[in-house]
């Protein structure tokens, strides 16, 4: 089973570069590494995953335990619009303050869950 925190590693390494193909890549690893460790621990607590409506249900799973796992699902809501930001716009403002950003919030999201 692949190890969702391992994107989290590489995201950590991309951020440490200039380019801007790499700092997007950052948003979207940070991105993936939280919500997907986010939403597999959700399941083993009763959560039904619905595919790709999952990136909208996890996020709000983790808001009504918001005093189990405070601030996990607004963290997880501002990850997905700026992985979403850097996916699909051809210019992205404050790219490098984005990606530490990511760093941060997907860290403190993988610190909450187990």
């Amino acid at each position: 089973m692949f190890d969702w925190k391992d994107y989290f590693k590489l995201a950590k390494e991309l951020a440490k570069s200039k380019k801007e193909s790499r700092l997007r890549s950052t948003v979207s690893r940070a991105y993936y590494a939280a919500f997907c460790t986010a939403r597999n621990h959700a399941i083993t607590l009763g959560y039904r995953t619905q595919g790709s409506g999952d990136h909208g249900g996890v996020p709000k799973f983790y808001a009504s335990r918001n005093t189990q796992f405070p601030g996990v699902g607004q963290k997880l809501g501002r990850l997905r619009r700026n992985r979403n930001n850097c996916d699909y716009n051809d210019v992205v403002l404050g790219l490098s303050s984005k990606s530490q950003k990511a760093i941060m919030e997907a860290n403190a999201i993988l610190s909450q869950i187990p």
